[in-house]
């Protein structure tokens, strides 16, 4: 047990290192220019579609969504030496790769918080389910310090991360399952002729 939660642990750093080694090999300044502004316009891509679709799950799910904000501060390596072309597929890749990470104060925080409150009401009478809830938490803690930070509330927290955190590294070994599931499948046109 205690192995496979290293393994699960080690699994996004591993990755991460293996394929920063391979691209580096023989990379040249236009290949790391070019990696680092895909990766740059991949973040800035994607968060706000990301943000969007939040917004369409609130709102496919029958509620409101009154105000979207986003922060200014938003705005695969292959197996040869890269070129330009292929040092822009590993920029782009590599925010897409490491978002639970990414995300672990943000919608990975949240998604513990949500979990953790719900069966904090459970037996804490009259518990405010939105307390803990939120998708920035240095903002969210600064709040509840103005309020007046209880020992519930550093618990909560702290569970709320570390759930968080959980998440997202069982969020990044699914995408490694998947992807290693899609390596091994047998495609259509290399099936055995009859």
């Amino acid at each position: 047990m205690t192995r496979r939660l290293v393994a699960l642990l080690r699994l996004p750093v591993d990755d991460y290192l293996a394929a920063l080694d391979v691209f580096l090999r023989g990379i040249s300044v236009p290949s790391g220019l070019a990696a680092l502004l895909a990766a740059l316009a991949c973040w800035w891509i994607y968060l706000p579609v990301h943000e969007l679709l939040h917004a369409l799950g609130c709102v496919a799910g029958g509620g409101s969504v009154t105000r979207l904000e986003i922060d200014a501060i938003y705005g695969a390596a292959g197996r040869r030496h890269p070129g330009v072309g292929q040092a822009a597929l590993f920029g782009a890749a590599l925010p897409l790769a490491l978002v639970p990470f990414g995300a672990l104060a943000g919608d990975y925080y949240e998604m513990g918080s949500i979990i953790v409150s719900r069966l904090t009401a459970l037996v804490v009478t009259d518990f405010p389910l939105e307390r803990w809830r939120g998708d920035d938490l240095p903002l969210l803690i600064e709040t509840l310090a103005g309020q007046g930070l209880s020992g519930l509330d550093v618990l909560g927290l702290s569970l709320s991360t570390l759930l968080g955190g959980a998440l997202a590294f069982l969020t990044y070994a699914a995408g490694v399952a998947w992807s290693r599931l899609l390596e091994t499948a047998p495609s259509a046109t290399s099936a055995s002729p009859r």
